[in-house]
């Protein structure tokens, strides 16, 4: 939708006994309930310019309601607008209906004897709402909800600024609410008047558009940057929670054109339902939180999710002594695409002596695909408080319930780490710690290809254990596919006890009697290949990649350059080659 101008239109209530149309509603039980509104103007917004604006024509009587149902148009070469103000008498009060701005492209079927309306941006309101020149006075508003085909009286409308607005008046015809589109609601945290979400007065906080959204069963949320956070709504206490159900979409944007970057909202989270979309955010973890878990984006029982372009970061305190970028819980599809998760972590003090920290988490009855995404940089700023283990991991997938054998997970064109984990600074003497890049478990199958693990270093640390495995599976199911990978630069630190630095290794149930064939893949700097369950396939190159952080570009001359998989051109190891070849993380 074009946003280039503002018209602002006034809506005069028009005295009278009702129609026969309008006793026909009432009986029905569809009228709204009646306000009196001796005068209302409405705010809304034009795809072009004041120089452009299309012209209104108009017909019949101007300002003399008849006996029928009376209907407006807007004439432009380009664009059909779908747009009324409409009110039905009753007596001396009218009810009023404001629309949200829809524009068509040309050359659909609303003739000059009829027009549809979307009922999208509908909202009921007092008496007050705006002045003339748009400005707040007195009032609220409330989200209303209008079935399909019901059918309005038109009033008169005026263009911003005092200008004439004439009309098409066209006697005995019908206006009718069609079952439309998503509603788009508007937010503007820099907004300095209380606003009703549409874009000349924008909500001022996410929550309130997501109250609307609730109501309307879904809509997309559109959300300018802002100089400040958008915090979440305030439940059980201290934690912050923003609640998506069915049908809704985050969007960051500049809606406006006048600003850049991601709108960055601060505290969980927490979706639920069917095509969601969250786009273009940067994610806050909730501080303080007073969960064992802070998560930045939580999804349960939900299909038709997509995640992309967004960043999480940043660290709680409280309660929590674990954080996460994204948790897909149980029964989700969907996919993660071109994200960032960085920088997570836990408060100087913390309620435990573990400690962990997971970019993105897949549950149980999960199917989603994870690809072109960047994980990095995990409790880069330790805890002080007394510190026994670190548990930091890239991907976790599965969980200790049957339901994870339905997991079909594919990973691809991914960079993990690097991890430099720093020792608690406090008195500890020492700190343990396992370091998975991808974790798969309890029945998950699906595919880890294409993707670059790297820096992943316990050089920091004195311990009694350290492990790090740049793939791990651990009873996973025997459809699992593993190529196309790069693993470069694994450190390990002083160690008394147990200590790993592996690649990739497996352990199985005895009942698990199958093994699983990495291919395609490029070790370096690693101490061990492989371990337990997992053998070498074709094309294990023992090479210096010759990669270029940070974008992970092969440079010429890599022995990674032509060498991969022929399943999934181009034939490159790393990022760039297979499926989804390119740049890992948002922008």
């Amino acid at each position: 939708m074009g946003l280039e101008s503002v018209a602002l239109f006034r809506l005069k209530a028009q005295m009278g006994e009702p129609s026969k149309m309008e006793n026909d509603m009432m009986k029905t039980g569809r009228t709204l309930q009646a306000i009196a509104v001796p005068m209302l103007a409405v705010g809304l917004l034009s795809s072009v310019s004041f120089s452009q604006r299309p012209t209104l024509s108009y017909g019949g009587k101007l300002g003399v309601a008849g006996p029928g149902v009376k209907t407006t148009y807007l004439a432009h070469p380009d664009q059909s607008l779908i747009q009324v103000a409409a009110g039905m008498k009753r007596g001396k009060n009218l009810a009023v209906l404001l629309y949200s701005l829809k524009l068509l492209p040309k050359g659909l079927p609303f003739g000059p004897d009829s027009l549809d309306i979307d009922p999208g941006g509908l909202f009921l309101t007092v008496p007050g709402l705006l002045d003339s020149q748009g400005n707040w006075k007195s009032g609220f508003q409330v989200p209303s909800l209008v079935p399909g085909g019901t059918h309005f009286a038109v009033q008169a409308l005026v263009w911003a600024k005092g200008e004439a607005a004439p009309l098409r008046l066209s006697r005995g015809k019908q206006v009718r609410v069609i079952d439309g589109g998503p509603l788009d609601l508007y937010v503007d945290g820099d907004a300095t008047k209380k606003g009703n979400g549409t874009p000349l007065l924008p909500f001022q906080t996410i929550v309130e558009a997501l109250q609307v959204a609730a109501i309307k069963k879904g809509g997309r949320v559109h959300i300018e940057p802002s100089k400040n956070n958008y915090q979440g709504k305030v439940v059980n206490g201290s934690d912050l929670r923003f609640s998506i159900g069915t049908g809704t979409s985050l969007l960051g944007e500049s809606w406006s054109g006048t600003r850049s970057g991601k709108p960055t909202l601060q505290g969980t989270v927490s979706a639920t339902g069917s095509s969601l979309l969250f786009k273009n955010l940067r994610v806050l973890l909730p501080n303080p939180g007073n969960r064992a878990n802070a998560k930045c984006l939580f999804v349960s029982g939900a299909k038709n999710v997509l995640v992309e372009n967004c960043l999480f970061e940043g660290a709680t305190s409280g309660m929590a002594s674990g954080v996460r970028g994204i948790v897909f819980g149980s029964s989700v599809q969907g996919e993660i695409r071109s994200c960032t998760i960085r920088n997570l972590n836990v408060g100087k003090t913390t309620p435990s002596l573990n400690v962990g920290a997971y970019g993105i988490v897949l549950g149980r009855g999960i199917q989603a695909t994870v690809r072109n995404c960047r994980i990095y940089g995990f409790l880069n700023s330790p805890p002080s408080s007394p510190t026994n283990f670190y548990y930091v991991n890239g991907i976790s997938c599965g969980q200790n319930k049957p339901e994870s054998a339905q997991n079909q997970i594919t990973i691809a064109n991914n960079v993990i780490g690097p991890f430099h984990l720093k020792a608690p600074t406090g008195n500890q003497t020492h700190t343990s710690g396992d370091l998975f890049g991808v974790i798969m478990k309890f029945g998950t199958q699906g595919s880890i290809r294409n993707n670059v693990f790297h820096g992943f270093d316990f050089s920091a640390l004195t311990s009694q254990t350290q492990q790090i495995f740049g793939i791990s599976l651990y009873e996973t199911g025997k459809a699992l596919e593993v190529t196309n990978n790069i693993f470069w630069d694994f450190k390990l630190g002083k160690v008394t006890g147990i200590r790993w630095n592996v690649a990739m290794e497996s352990s199985l149930k005895t009942s698990q009697n199958w093994t699983y064939k990495a291919s395609h893949s490029c070790i370096w700097q690693v101490q061990k290949d492989f371990l337990g369950k997992v053998t070498a396939g074709s094309m294990i190159l023992k090479k210096d990649p010759l990669l270029l952080p940070p974008v992970y570009l092969l440079k010429p001359g890599s022995p990674c350059l032509g060498t991969g998989n022929p399943l999934y051109p181009p034939k490159n190891m790393g990022i760039f080659g297979g499926s989804f070849a390119g740049k890992a993380g948002s922008n």
